[in-house]
């Protein structure tokens, strides 16, 4: 037995040459509607403290603790549209003409508190969906096309657009609060309410995310590509080819890498050069759609993804990894073997090699 395990590390290192793409996926729970008995489309989806999933699904938010599905229904049976994790573990959500949040009551049941009658002079009406729900020194701040609402836990406080114009972004970006106004273009928002434009031409660009790359610079993740912005001057990025036809839909992070979802073409793990380190959609894994509505990603690495057919879980966090043949590798697996920190793999039309401990590598043909 020991004399093949050395000609077959013999054969590997003599044989390596040529390289082949390769592409490997973790383990994966897909969730349809037969199983969470709701809506097929889901528009946003969180993971909470303790693990547990809560999805803004089309008949309501779902909770799941990994056995069981349950439907938390907001008032009027408003349709949940974007949800929010704030520091304190409560789960705000943000709806059809709807605000509130999520918390457990003294008997640990999940029970949703509308927010809706301390808007001023709304009589418990907003009027549009909320967009964006998001957590910024301690106030929550739903966003619709023509409204920002903050809520500082007792009142809440309405700032309304520029004249004809509409709320298309809003996030936390390096310690500011960004904010995208159709025909201004982006800026700051402050503590009083007023928002700082940047300086360029920035008044058409359309972006569901942003990272701050250094004083007034930024990467601006838009719908129609990604750019660059620094000293006013806003320049399309190279990887940003990848993305112009897919129609990027949200941005979330993984330590350095960046997690894309689009609504055309599934989601994209880049790292920090914005390489395409991994492409996740319809035809190369569990997704059961490509438009990637919300993502989120809890503290061990594990990607959420939220599609208008059905909730995906990629377990990152789980050690077992899956080589599919749309990776690179041909044939079945006969054997295979872990020497000196690589992985060896033979099947009957080929035989590869990996290095392990790096879950973005190439896999090497030995033929």
């Amino acid at each position: 037995m020991m004399k093949h395990t050395y000609i077959w590390i013999l054969l590997c290192c003599i044989l390596l040459s040529n390289q082949k793409s390769f592409a490997y996926k973790p383990t994966a729970h897909t969730y349809v509607s037969k199983d969470y008995k709701g809506h097929q489309v889901s528009y946003d989806a969180i993971f909470d403290d303790n693990g547990l999933l809560y999805v803004a699904n089309a008949y309501g938010v779902l909770e799941f603790d990994g056995y069981t599905w349950t439907t938390i229904k907001l008032n009027s049976s408003r349709c949940p549209f974007s949800l929010c994790k704030s520091s304190d573990g409560r789960i705000y959500v943000g709806g059809d003409n709807e605000i509130g949040y999520i918390e457990k009551n003294e008997k640990g049941v999940s029970v949703y508190h509308s927010l809706s009658n301390l808007i001023p002079n709304s009589n418990g009406k907003i009027g549009d969906w909320i967009d964006y729900v998001v957590e910024y020194k301690n106030k929550i701040y739903f966003v619709d096309q023509h409204s920002i609402y903050i809520y500082d836990g007792k009142t809440i406080a309405v700032i309304k657009p520029n004249k004809n114009g509409k709320y298309l972004f809003l996030g936390e970006v390096g310690n500011e609060l960004l904010v995208m106004v159709e025909g201004y273009g982006i800026g700051k928002l402050k503590e009083n309410k007023n928002i700082e434009f940047l300086p360029g031409n920035l008044e058409l660009l359309e972006i569901k995310g942003a990272e701050k790359t250094g004083e007034n610079s930024y990467i601006f993740y838009g719908t129609k590509g990604i750019f660059t912005y620094s000293n006013a001057t806003l320049n399309k990025h190279p990887q940003s080819v990848y993305f112009e036809n897919a129609l990027i839909k949200n941005v979330s992070y993984i330590g350095n890498k960046k997690v894309i979802g689009t609504e055309k073409n599934g989601c994209f793990i880049l790292n920090n050069n914005l390489e395409i380190l991994q492409h996740l959609n319809q035809s190369n894994s569990v997704l059961q759609s490509n438009y990637a509505y919300g993502i989120d990603v809890n503290n061990q690495g594990d990607i959420l993804i939220a599609t208008d057919n059905g909730v995906t879980i990629f377990n990152y966090s789980n050690s077992s990894y899956g080589i599919q043949e749309d990776g690179g590798i041909t044939g079945s697996g006969y054997s295979s073997l872990i020497h000196n920190s690589a992985l060896y793999l033979g099947t009957y039309r080929d035989y590869f090699s990996m290095p392990i401990g790096n879950k973005t590598t190439t896999l090497a043909s030995l033929k």
